[in-house]
């Protein structure tokens, strides 16, 4: 079955995310639009999708492991103490001059930007703005006036747009590819760790490293069929023989195949020499480890 990848799956849902993110304003919503995105990805990586039907267990398990270091992460962010709101806002100030007036002004209560701004306004006006307060006096005493200032709230934010939701889109999506590296990483491991295992298993055995071993099994088998007293020692190894896959049979016609003939002089109707031993394929057919040795006499 060919691999699904969760970069696939994301991207067949990415207008999805697209819409619910339209109409935010940044960065007043910036505490909304981080909790779509994050619901979004913990969605693709539980979700029963197409991606998490190619995983077995193994791989499901490493990235439920990557879902629950993510979320907790996620409970790291210091953006639940931040207000974005108060931080999209800024103050703006409307100047009103006003010389009707008669008595000399001095005020220094109202609060600025933490920004030093130096502004005229007329040849005997001088307005100082610093350390967050406004301090204005009357420098040309001939005149007396009092001018206005009038401080409101204005958001800055900006509505996210089409640019931003392709750059999300394709951030998630390095990120799902990053995921997906990584799990293909794990399959393509596990697989040279089993073919290993494998050739491991199919060359270090008895057969191929210490074949005179069974050889000499099958003359301890014969030896004990000889005997009407059987040596409780021989049956035991034949028995340990058992446990490690191997099965010593006898020569019928069903068995041919795993027996060499030979020609004996002397003989007048075929004999087995040595039976063979054999061990169980996973498909249940017998492979030879030994042959055995069957007679037939000359003609």
């Amino acid at each position: 079955m060919e691999s699904i990848s969760l970069k696939n799956v994301f991207i067949q849902s990415e207008e999805s995310l697209k819409s619910s993110l339209r109409g935010k304003y940044l960065p007043r919503d910036y505490k909304e639009v981080q909790q779509v995105i994050n619901e979004h990805i913990t969605k693709l990586l539980t979700d029963n999708n197409e991606f998490k039907a190619n995983l077995n267990a193994s791989d499901a398990e490493y990235l439920n492991s990557i879902l629950r270091m993510s979320l907790s992460f996620q409970k790291l962010t210091f953006s639940d103490s931040i207000n974005f709101a108060e931080l999209s806002t800024v103050y703006e100030y409307d100047i009103k001059e006003n010389n009707q007036g008669n008595a000399d002004v001095l005020e220094n209560t109202i609060t600025l930007l933490p920004t030093v701004i130096t502004a005229f306004f007329n040849p005997w006006l001088a307005l100082v703005v610093g350390g967050a307060t406004v301090l204005y006096k009357k420098v040309n005493p001939s005149e007396k006036g009092k001018t206005q200032i009038t401080k409101r709230k204005v958001d800055r934010s900006k509505p996210i747009t089409e640019g931003m939701l392709s750059d999300i889109s394709d951030t998630i999506q390095n990120i799902c590819k990053e995921i997906d590296t990584v799990i293909e990483k794990i399959k393509r491991d596990r697989f040279d760790l089993i073919a290993k295992y494998k050739d491991e298993v199919e060359n270090k055995t008895l057969e191929k490293m210490y074949p005179q071993v069974l050889t000499g099994m099958q003359y301890l088998y014969m030896e004990n069929a000889k005997n009407e007293q059987k040596n409780q020692n021989i049956e035991s190894m034949l028995f340990q023989l058992g446990v490690y896959g191997y099965k010593i049979i006898e020569y019928s016609a069903e068995n041919d195949n795993h027996f060499s003939h030979q020609v004996k002089y002397g003989i007048e109707k075929p004999e087995m020499y040595l039976p063979a031993i054999v061990k169980e394929n996973e498909d249940g057919t017998l492979m030879t480890a030994i042959e055995g040795i069957y007679y037939v006499p000359q003609q």
